[in-house]
Formats: structure tokens, C-alpha cells, sequence
């Protein structure tokens, strides 16, 4: 009559659980252009996807709130070795 349900609080909350008890990646977001702006500290994520979404976004806030920005800069994302992982121009 009634399904058994399936009632663990963490399902589906947790998205990444490292097997080795590696540390989730980080990522540095600079933003390049007539100056250049350094992110000293990034940002820890699950993947480089995550990350990838959060530069997306980042470059649409520069964007909204940043106008003198469009079409003269770009959110560059770099992995911990510091290589380009994703760059967005700011439109």
C-alpha cells in the first residue's frame, strides 16, 4: 500500500565526496584588461564546471554594475597550477 521511502537527510545534499580525502580544487578568478586585477585568494569548488558557472556569473555582475568594463575586459578563471582553465569577456 505505502512505498518505502528513502529518507537519508544527506542524499543528494553532498555532490562531491572525495574517495583519496583529496581538498576540493581552487580556483582564482583575475580580471584582465586596461588594469589587471589579481584574485590572490580564489575560491574553493567542486569542479572546474562550478567554477565555470561562478565566472559566468561574476562577469555578468561586472557587467550590470561595471558598464566602462564591456567589451574592455574579460574574467580569466586559472586552476591551482595557474593555468587557464576559462576566460569570459565582460559584455
Amino acid at each position: 500500500m505505502f512505498k518505502e521511502r528513502n529518507l537519508d537527510p544527506w542524499r543528494g545534499v553532498l555532490p562531491y565526496i572525495a574517495k583519496d580525502d583529496r581538498p576540493m580544487p581552487r580556483f582564482n578568478f583575475d580580471l584582465i584588461g586596461a588594469r589587471t586585477v589579481h584574485d590572490p585568494n580564489g575560491l574553493i569548488f567542486v569542479n572546474c564546471k562550478a567554477a565555470g558557472r561562478f565566472a559566468v556569473e561574476l562577469a555578468n555582475d561586472l557587467s550590470a554594475l561595471r558598464p566602462e568594463l564591456h567589451e574592455n575586459a574579460s574574467v580569466v578563471m586559472t586552476d591551482e597550477r595557474n593555468l587557464l582553465t576559462y576566460c569570459i569577456a565582460i559584455r
